[in-house]
Formats: structure tokens, C-alpha cells, sequence
């Protein structure tokens, strides 16, 4: 007689690096959804929010999905796939949010009503906001460059494009 497999026969490896890499691009695609479908009026700026895209679990949970998929032994046999959908959400959480930080970047600054120590508190206060941010963009960069590591390792490729001037 043979024992079950651990977790009652349920694949658990490729059940959670689907539900991360699905937990990631919801958040990307709900930020996104909320520049178009602002939850009340806004100014165009503040619209965009760069937070939705360099939050904890969309920097995490696609390299986690990876390292579930293509780490722990045996490789899954979805790991490449599994690396491809990680790729393409940090691809678009970095695009979405430079760019929200450049829509943004002006902005910053725009509540500088004091005069003397408090207008001085507030460019403080914008200058640590545009490093946070920048820092975030960078994790999330460094995160996108180790799963494009993880996937090469288990012999993914990216598409080569060539490009000829006539």
C-alpha cells in the first residue's frame, strides 16, 4: 500500500506559484484600474499613484513564485511559464510606476504654502518622497533582474528581436 502524496494528492508547489504570480498582477491591474476609474474626483496628478506598483507583494510574490517553482526540487515542469508571467508583471509594475513617478514628480512640491522653517520641512519632506519612491523602483528592478536570473538558470530564453536599419 502506498502513502499520498503530502497535501492530500493537491499539487501544492504549482497551486502557490500561481496564487502569487495571480496575487501580483491583480494588484497591478486594480492600480491601473484606478487612473482610469478614480474612486472620487481628483486632480489629474494625483490620479496616478506609484504605491500600487512597488508595494511589498508585487515586489515579492513574483520571485517567490519563482523560486517555489524552479528551487525547490524537482523543477516544476510549468517553471518557465511560471518565469515568463513573473517577467511580464515586473515589466509592467516598473513601466506603470516611472511612469506614474514622472506624472508626479512636479507634484511634490506643490504644497509648499509656509514660509521659512515649515517650507523647508516640506521640500524635506517631497526629497525623502522622490527617494522612497526611486528606491522602490529600484527594488522592484533588482527583483525583475534575479527572476530573469532564476528563469535563465532553468534554461528559459527571451525572444531575440533583430533590428535592421534600411
Amino acid at each position: 500500500m502506498t502513502t499520498p502524496p503530502p497535501g492530500g494528492g493537491i499539487a501544492l508547489r504549482p497551486l502557490t506559484a500561481w496564487a502569487l504570480l495571480a496575487l501580483a498582477a491583480t494588484l497591478i491591474l486594480f492600480g491601473f484600474l484606478d487612473w482610469i476609474f478614480p474612486v472620487g474626483p481628483r486632480d489629474f496628478p494625483d490620479r496616478f499613484g506609484v504605491g500600487a506598483f512597488t508595494e511589498l507583494a508585487v515586489l515579492a510574490a513574483p520571485l517567490l513564485a519563482m523560486l517555489v517553482a524552479a528551487k525547490l526540487r524537482p523543477v516544476l515542469g510549468q517553471a518557465r511559464l511560471i518565469g515568463q508571467v513573473a517577467l511580464i508583471e515586473y515589466a509592467v509594475a516598473v513601466l506603470l510606476g516611472t511612469l506614474a513617478f514622472l506624472i508626479t514628480l512636479a507634484g511634490r512640491f506643490n504644497n509648499l504654502h509656509e514660509d521659512g522653517f515649515y517650507a523647508f520641512g516640506g521640500v524635506l519632506q517631497a526629497l525623502g518622497d522622490i527617494i522612497e519612491v526611486l528606491l522602490r523602483l529600484a527594488l522592484l528592478a533588482l527583483a525583475g533582474l534575479w527572476t530573469y536570473r532564476l528563469y535563465t538558470g532553468i534554461g528559459g530564453t527571451l525572444p531575440r528581436i533583430n533590428i535592421q536599419a534600411e
